[in-house]
């Protein structure tokens, strides 16, 4: 274990190096704006931005406290964690050429990093079908789920918004479920960042939520005998400014964990995992001999060529 996870912050370190030892003496700002035509750029990167630290959300800072640890360093090291987990995921399974995280704990990254955030807005919008829910209850949080339905076998639900329960029906508030979306507010960001790093995707952690699951009981949560629910919103643009996808991964996380690194290692591959799937398996390249640009991209199964005029 203590040689993987060596391994993994050599990657980091690795990712660090070939990244600012060519664009270190970048700095981003507007003047730098169509320096290069990004829609002819053959960009394989994938960009990683870290979610703003104001926007975690999570009720386990008390017991990371009462175990120890030092409650602002265990914040960075989710923060951190994160985006290292996700650029590790995204590099393992090759999607594009390298995964760059801009880690805020790099100086030329936390530069970059304050022009980002005051770069993009934040609103919420309806999750998909898909990420509506709980996820899998794994192990022992899978049999007691069996339990549960169980007991609950005696009730039904319709599709308005009620539920009924022994005859009788009860009103059932209509709460959509939401995730944070990032939007951007600065045309030139994409341009830039793009630009700089070589990015044909970038990846925006927007927020992250470390709660107990809803209908927790108080005497469990005071026994630290519960579940909870680590959700990690996202959004995902191509280099041309179009939002590609964006939404909510999630995973459960029982109560036991209570250090920060144990957090890392045991739900953030999950979620990075869910959200590398997200990304276009595919890599763009651009014929500059010709006025329409040919366009081929390589995808799982196959190849095929689209043709898009002034591309």
């Amino acid at each position: 274990m203590k040689a993987k996870g060596l391994f993994f912050l050599l990657i980091i370190a690795i990712s660090y190096s070939a990244v600012f030892s060519q664009a270190s003496t970048l700095d981003i700002n507007d003047s730098e704006v169509g320096t290069v035509n990004s829609r002819e750029a053959n960009y394989k990167n994938i960009l990683i931005i870290p979610y703003d630290q104001r926007m975690y959300s999570s009720d386990i800072d008390p017991f990371f406290a009462a175990h120890g640890h030092n409650v602002p360093v265990a914040r960075q090291q989710l923060r951190v964690g994160l985006g290292g987990e996700l650029m590790a995921t995204t590099q393992e399974k090759r999607i594009h050429g390298t995964s760059i995280f801009l880690s805020p704990e790099n100086s030329e990254a936390a530069k970059d990093l304050s022009y980002i955030y005051a770069s993009i807005a934040y609103k919420y919008k309806a999750v998909s079908q898909a990420d509506k829910g709980e996820p899998e209850a794994k192990g022992l949080m899978k049999v007691m789920d069996k339990v549960k339905t169980t007991f609950d076998s005696n009730e039904t639900h319709d599709a308005s918004g009620a539920r009924i329960q022994d005859g009788q029906i009860y009103s059932v508030s209509d709460n959509q479920e939401r995730y944070m979306a990032a939007s951007i507010t600065n045309e030139n960001l994409l341009t830039l960042i793009t630009q700089k790093y070589e990015a044909s995707y970038v990846v925006f952690v927007n927020q992250l939520d470390i709660k107990a699951v809803e209908g927790t009981d108080y005497r469990a949560y005071q026994a630290e005998d519960f579940r909870r629910l680590v959700k990690v919103h996202y959004t995902i643009f191509d280099r041309l400014g179009n939002e590609v996808s964006g939404g909510a991964s999630k995973a459960l996380l029982s109560s036991k964990v209570s250090d920060p690194e144990k957090v890392v290692k045991q739900v953030f591959p999950e979620i990075s995992n869910q959200i590398a799937e997200k990304i276009p398996a595919s890599v763009k390249t651009v014929n500059k001999s010709t006025t329409s640009s040919v366009v081929t991209e390589t995808k799982k199964g196959g190849e095929h060529q689209d043709i898009f005029d002034d591309y």
